[in-house]
């Protein structure tokens, strides 16, 4: 076997040799999250990988100031400021930064911590299934005293190896590798006052490049979710908005008429499932509170109605997750 080339397994019965991850770089985009960022980097000290790592921290804040905190932590390689304003800007400088002789770039976002075995577990799958990208979990830790809704933050964990859906940079490895064949591919910038820059990068890694895509549901990592984050409108806003990101990006590829037509049944299934749990006195928050507002958000964007969920004058944080 030639040198830094290891056997991964694709489904069931057929393997194939990919190159091994032997150096990662670790990107944190941050906009004014001084004690999250804080958080992160101590978390990801803690962190066993068994392969080189370097952590670069972009910070979207024009004056810097996460400096301070970056300056704490030895595991910093290096620290730079991204003053375009928008979460795709500062994700794009991260891409920037990898060196030639790294292997992997795993994102993750300020406002988490990462398990120990975390980048262990992403650096697996990558071996095991042969992936080009490993997406990984968030667990989402709920403050006391919320709605029985709340509940619905906490998004799907997908099964160790599951070729499911897409991951995002909350969470994700992409091999450097992927990135020299799809031509050194940019997340867009028109997505950065509604979000989902991700989905789209990831989208196209996938469609038009092929990218092999996996999950490990061992790669944890967690969040605190602020009480503003837990009520019945801000879900309901979300999943407007991934419903509209979700067309806009299909939009790109498919005929409105069956983008719009998938929205109209998302919400006729969701009414009907609405009145279902509610003629069987059951719990009705995900149909409610999920599956038709992410219905009306595709229809929404099939009609062009923008979503504007980050902007710098209500003091969002723009450089981070998308969610």
């Amino acid at each position: 076997m030639g040198a830094g080339r290891v056997w991964a397994r694709h489904g069931r019965s057929r393997w194939s040799r990919v190159t091994a991850i032997r150096a990662v770089c670790v990107a944190v985009a941050t906009y004014r999250r001084p004690d999250g960022l804080d958080a992160l980097l101590s978390s990801i000290e803690q962190a066993t990988a068994g392969v080189p790592v370097r952590v670069v921290v972009v910070d979207n804040d024009p004056v810097g100031s996460a400096k301070f905190v970056a300056d704490r932590h030895a595991i910093v390689a290096r620290y730079e400021i991204e003053a375009t304003p928008g979460i795709a800007a500062a994700r794009n400088r991260c891409l920037e930064l990898v060196e030639v002789h790294e292997d992997a770039i795993v994102f993750v976002d300020d406002d988490e911590r990462v398990s120990t075995e975390w980048l262990a577990a992403l650096l697996q799958a990558a071996r095991d299934y042969g992936a080009d990208i490993v997406g990984g979990p968030v667990v989402s830790e709920l403050p006391d005293g919320v709605g029985p809704w709340a509940r619905l933050h906490q998004r799907r964990i997908e099964p160790d190896g599951s070729r499911s859906g897409l991951p995002a940079t909350n969470n994700a490895l992409v091999r450097t590798s992927l990135l020299r064949k799809a031509g050194a591919p940019k997340f867009d910038p028109s997505f950065s006052v509604s979000g989902g820059s991700d989905t789209d990068f990831f989208w196209r890694l996938k469609e038009d490049h092929g990218a092999h895509i996996v999950w490990s549901d061992t790669a944890l990592v967690y969040e605190d979710v602020p009480p503003e984050r837990t009520t019945l409108r801000w879900l309901c806003r979300r999943s407007y908005r991934n419903g509209a990101i979700i067309a806009r990006v299909e939009l790109r590829r498919r005929g409105r008429v069956l983008v719009l037509a998938r929205g109209v049944a998302r919400c006729l299934r969701a009414i009907l499932r609405v009145l279902g749990s509610l003629i069987r006195m059951q719990d009705p928050w995900r149909p409610l509170a999920v599956d038709l507002p992410r219905g009306l958000g595709v229809c929404g964007a099939c009609f062009g109605v923008a979503v504007v969920a980050y902007t710098r004058q209500s003091g969002t944080n723009e450089a981070t997750s998308d969610d």
